[in-house]
């Protein structure tokens, strides 16, 4: 298995005898993220676009590269396997790579830790919770937090900061005029005009 604190970031990922370097910028997992969670983007071209992406030198076995991106993305820990483990899905996502672009810009500033081309993935990832007195880790510990063992003031509080950092779906213009539309053509111009008052 892969360990930072011995090997030092990877450059390059093994496939049996052989290492195929890739790219490692922030700015590759970053893209390779957004892409990755694309649900328009077709599952063949999204494996062709990462292994193009991610690599310098093209892997000729294709499922070992994809094994080889999902590595990367999950700086290492898809190696780790324990038998039986459950994972939770209903966890709360707490942050988005577009939707939070500017806090994670500002808290990297604040940090003094500039956003350059050699900062590689692995390192950006394991810096993005210490970046600790932001307005991303607020909103981050506030998307995070589990209610159910909350009560009271402090249940309606944490439940009221959630609703409010919660992240929203992100709209082109374009998109946004289209959903405007459908809802003008289902509920009317009148509905229209007491919407905008409202927002």
């Amino acid at each position: 298995m892969y360990n930072v604190l011995i090997d030092g970031f990877p450059s390059a990922y093994k496939i049996g005898e052989k290492e195929y370097r890739i790219r490692t910028s922030y700015k590759i997992g970053v893209l390779l993220s957004q892409m990755m969670a694309d649900p328009d983007i077709d599952d063949d071209l999204r494996f062709y676009i990462a292994i193009e992406t991610l690599y310098i030198d093209k892997p000729e076995d294709i499922i070992q590269g994809i094994n080889g991106v999902r590595w990367f993305l999950s700086c290492g820990k898809s190696e780790i396997h324990i038998e039986g483990e459950k994972h939770d899905d209903s966890t709360d996502e707490v942050i988005n790579f577009d939707f939070d672009q500017l806090d994670i810009w500002a808290a990297f500033t604040i940090h003094h830790i500039p956003l350059t081309d050699d900062l590689h993935y692995w390192q950006f990832i394991s810096l993005l919770p210490c970046l600790v007195d932001t307005p991303l880790a607020q909103k981050m510990q506030y998307r995070g937090i589990d209610l159910k063992d909350l009560k009271g003031e402090t249940k309606k509080f944490y439940s009221e900061q959630k609703k409010k950092y919660k992240i929203k779906p992100i709209f082109t213009k374009e998109e946004y005029e289209e959903q405007m539309e459908i809802l003008r053509q289902q509920r009317g111009d009148y509905y229209m005009k007491l919407r905008s008052l409202n927002n």
